[in-house]
């Protein structure tokens, strides 16, 4: 029998769910970091193949705004996702926040459609709702939002993170301060997230004075940040100095230097994939070229990286205090650069909740694939949270 299959028997003798036509209706939101893993776990849990409307990726489990409907137990479940943030999200479940979610297909303006599409909804296909369940890179006692505690919550994997270099014309792939970037130190991490610095603060060389560093990363709704913040010992709560890239492929642009970032790690990976920085100008230091590093969960790096892993002008991977990532790595502590992943219920939720909370987390593990989310039961290693070094068991 089905794993899932185990969960919704046990569910029904305990009362949780209740065969019927009645339709049941849970909302989902935090990490992005994580959404490979849980769009794929909640795909699982349906009795047969669910339709799918997703927005943000051709690919349904990395888009941000899902819409799931089918059966579950013989129930009719719609489930909806929309993937904010895990700062974002566990606020949203303690607080009672509500969130955008895509509407059920068939409805909305235009009419929503089982696709997936690389485009983001509407506004006429989008409605507000609080919000049953919450994704989280970290623990809520690292949280912005640390009452009322959200006592049903469960550890279910760990996401690993890296630090980039943005994306360069091939010209300037060689032979340049941004080909001499190799490795990132906490204590040089600190600095850029302070307002940057000339390359050779990381090259080491007293020649690279002619560009400036900078740091592109996510906004205060992220866990991503979180944990960024934390390991680097910048401080989770400390503001920091950051860029916006805008602009396009091969015409990047930089502003707004301050308390900014992203709202998704997908499009910060867009934006570092914009090559064609060190040809571009730099407003906020009246020079020409600039160059830029930025964090993100593994499977957004893939595509910051583009499709070669590093090549084809895409951005490169740092080794993080002198240690590459891998999943090896981080399952014996050699790596520290992670977070563990967290899924957190609402104060009060309905029973289908609780059926699809209990989903995720006996199902999960099956869908983390060992490179871009790793399995607890894999793990060699611990840590309390980002402010924790990592310890082998």
């Amino acid at each position: 029998m089905k794993p899932q299959t185990l969960l919704l028997a046990g569910a029904l003798s305990f009362g949780l769910i209740q065969v019927s036509d009645a339709q049941n209706r849970v909302y989902i939101t935090g990490s992005t970091a994580y959404r490979n893993a849980i769009n794929q776990t909640i795909f699982s849990l349906f009795d047969s193949a669910p339709q799918v409307a997703a927005f943000g990726n051709t690919t349904y489990y990395k888009a941000n705004t899902l819409d799931f409907e089918g059966t579950i137990g013989a129930v009719s479940y719609i489930i909806k996702c929309s993937w904010s943030g895990s700062e974002a999200g566990i606020k949203d479940v303690a607080a009672g926040q509500l969130e955008n979610f895509v509407d059920d297909i068939g409805t909305g303006s235009p009419a929503v459609t089982a696709t997936a599409t690389s485009s983001s909804a509407a506004a006429g296909q989008l409605s507000s709702h609080t919000v049953d369940l919450a994704m989280g890179d970290n623990a809520q006692s690292y949280s912005k939002t640390k009452t009322p505690v959200l006592n049903n919550n469960a550890f279910v994997g760990v996401i690993p993170f890296v630090w980039l270099k943005n994306a360069q014309v091939a010209a300037d792939q060689t032979g340049t301060d941004w080909a001499r970037i190799k490795n990132l130190t906490d204590a040089q991490a600190r600095v850029l997230l302070s307002g940057g610095s000339v390359a050779a603060l990381l090259t080491g060389d007293s020649a690279d004075v002619n560009h400036v560093v900078y740091v592109a990363g996510r906004d205060d709704g992220s866990g991503t940040r979180v944990n960024t913040f934390g390991e680097t010992g910048f401080g989770i709560r400390t503001i920091p100095t950051q860029i916006l890239i805008g602009g396009s492929a091969g015409s990047p642009t930089i502003a707004n230097s301050g308390n900014v970032g992203q709202t998704s790690g997908g499009t910060l990976a867009n934006t570092l994939g914009f090559a064609g920085s060190l040809e571009a100008s730099d407003p906020l230091a009246g020079v020409t070229g600039w160059i830029a590093l930025g964090y993100l969960g593994k499977s957004d790096a893939d595509t910051a990286e583009g499709a070669n892993g590093g090549g084809a002008n895409g951005a490169q991977e740092l080794t993080y205090n002198g240690v590459a990532e891998s999943t090896a790595a981080i399952q014996q502590g050699q790596y520290s650069f992670w977070g563990n992943e967290y899924i957190f219920q609402a104060p009060s939720v309905s029973p289908a909740a609780v059926t699809v909370y209990n989903g995720v987390v006996n199902n999960v593990n099956a869908h983390t694939d060992g490179i871009h989310e790793i399995s607890t039961a894999s793990m060699q290693a611990t840590r309390l949270g980002p402010l924790s070094d990592p310890g082998h068991n």
